[in-house]
């Protein structure tokens, strides 16, 4: 009380009554005002709610209208924002699950981190799959004569460990990455390192706010996937480009929802920032003459798919800077390049479209799963270009990617063999393991195949086929099979186009190869293409 000492009792209650008249005013005013500055777009659409009826079945539902409360408050991304801010800046720490700061004010995204560390990683069976499914991708492709060409996007802190903080410790061994080069080497994989590009540059190639690279590192890997291909590659940075401050990275927009449009802008080459400028929260970006949509549009032609209609409509270059990010894209050069591609890819990728639609006069952009590369087959591309990035290395064992597949594994004197094994009366294998086929659930017009494959029976180099003998003649028919792994078991797949299928009444069978040599299982099920039809 020593300072109240020259205040009268009436003065103090005054103070003490403001004090509790603020306090409640602050306390309330995320509500009062929600009508006003409330419901902001969430930082993402996984994080967004909708306010359901308060009453349900008669009864008050409080926890949905505090759950709609708690991310619909008012000035609650400026607020988040502040905090973030407090913690990053003096404590250095991130305020989000999902980021984590690092040195020099660079941010990382946590699910990076496994890799970093070298834990949890993929089983040594699983990273002998990612080699073989990719090698099987190629021979599929190449038996189509179609080039094909394998790159990883590094993680950001696989390339700049110094940018990390200290109390992470990088474990390169134990990376699946790591594991999986030598056996793409090994395998004969044309496999362009990404990791050696970057390696070799002392200057950062990736934003500080952001998981991907900047612009000159797209220019970069566009370059030399063009070189890898065996192309004569174009030159990219002619001298006149311009660096602004106006690039809001994913992270930066995970971590401060109020320094820009609130969700993650991510990079496209051609991408200026739909929201404008972002601040203090902005990194540089350099963009190129040759990147300006009004320029660009002169030399592509755009069409982007509909996903309302299913249809491919053409899109106004200069109007829409974010083209690159669509899920589907077909361009047209007009710089007289030459040559057709098809390239798989992901968020990565979208910074490479721009440039690599230029280096091609017809080109194919999808993204997303299952990997549909058997598109490439039926549209006549000559060249396929499939990136993904190091976090991402376990989806080509989620699933099989779309191709319809041959018997390219196998040789006619490994024909011959396993067609003297199948015949009646010489006994099988003994299988623990399961093997169908049915109509893909998805939109393209394939028969799924899968299948358990037995780890007794197996081993990390075995070769797996499906198949088909028919219930008349006994004849044959082989389809390579894809090697994928779930939490419950491992196991073998593959998209077979419905309408190359035989016609008729077949067993099921698996063929595979443990310590090389070839061995079939005993009937695994049925195939009868009537039944399929229907």
């Amino acid at each position: 009380m020593l300072k109240y000492k020259h205040m009268n009792k009436k003065t103090i209650r005054k103070l003490k009554i403001a004090f509790i008249v603020l306090f409640f005013a602050a306390s309330l005013m995320p509500l009062v005002l929600m009508p006003w500055f409330g419901n902001q777009e969430a930082e993402s659409d996984e994080a967004d709610v909708r306010l359901k009826p308060l009453f349900a079945a008669g009864k008050l539902d409080l926890e949905s209208a505090g759950d709609y409360f708690a991310k619909k408050f008012a000035l609650r991304r400026e607020m988040v924002t502040a905090g973030d801010l407090i913690k990053a800046k003096v404590f250095g720490v991130s305020g989000q699950d999902g980021v984590v700061v690092g040195r020099k004010g660079y941010l990382f995204y946590k699910d990076s981190f496994n890799d970093f560390l070298g834990r949890g990683g993929l089983t040594d069976y699983e990273v002998a799959s990612l080699s073989y499914n990719i090698r099987l991708m190629q021979d599929e492709l190449e038996a189509q004569d179609i080039d094909f060409l394998f790159t990883v996007a590094p993680n950001k802190n696989s390339l700049y460990p110094e940018l990390m903080p200290s109390r992470y410790r990088p474990n390169v061994s134990k990376r699946n990455m790591t594991r999986l080069k030598p056996l793409l080497e090994r395998s004969k994989v044309n496999y362009l390192d990404l990791y050696e590009l970057f390696n070799d540059i002392d200057e950062v190639m990736y934003h500080k706010g952001d998981s991907h690279w900047n612009n000159t590192g797209a220019a970069l890997v566009a370059g030399e996937i063009v070189s890898a291909l065996g192309r004569e590659r174009q030159s990219y940075d002619d001298g006149r480009s311009e660096t602004r401050k106006d690039f809001h990275g994913d992270l930066t927009a995970m971590l401060y929802p109020a320094g820009g449009n609130g969700k993650a802008a991510g990079t496209a080459a051609v991408n200026e920032n739909a929201s404008g400028t972002a601040g203090g929260f902005a990194d540089e970006q350099i963009y190129y003459d040759k990147m300006d949509p009004s320029v660009y549009n002169r030399r592509v032609d755009v069409s982007t798919l509909n996903d309302e209609t299913g249809e491919l409509e053409t899109t106004d270059i200069a109007a829409y800077p974010d083209w690159p990010k669509e899920s589907e894209i077909v361009t047209e050069s007009y710089s007289g390049a030459d040559g057709s591609l098809l390239m798989i890819r992901d968020s990565f990728g979208n910074s490479l479209t721009p440039w690599m639609a230029e280096e091609f006069g017809e080109a194919l952009f999808l993204n997303g799963t299952p990997y549909d590369i058997g598109r490439a087959v039926d549209e006549g591309y000559e060249t396929v270009v499939f990136e993904t990035v190091e976090r991402n290395l376990d989806r080509l064992i989620s699933d099989a990617p779309v191709i319809s597949t041959t018997d390219q594994c196998i040789s006619g004197e490994d024909a011959a063999l396993l067609d003297r094994l199948l015949a009646p009366g010489v006994t099988k294998e003994q299988y623990n393991g399961s093997l169908e086929m049915a109509p893909s659930d998805s939109e393209f017009d394939y028969t799924y195949v899968q299948g358990t494959l037995d780890p007794e029976l197996t081993d990390d180099k075995s070769k797996v086929c499906l198949v088909l003998q028919s219930k008349e003649t006994g004849d044959t028919e082989y389809h390579a099979l894809f090697r994928v792994s779930t939490s419950k078991a491992a196991g073998c797949a593959a998209y077979l186009k419905t309408e190359d299928l035989p016609e008729g009444s077949f067993d099921l069978h698996l063929a595979y190869t443990k310590n090389g040599e070839w061995r079939v299982t005993d009937t695994l099920g049925e195939y009868d293409s009537e039944q399929a039809d229907e």
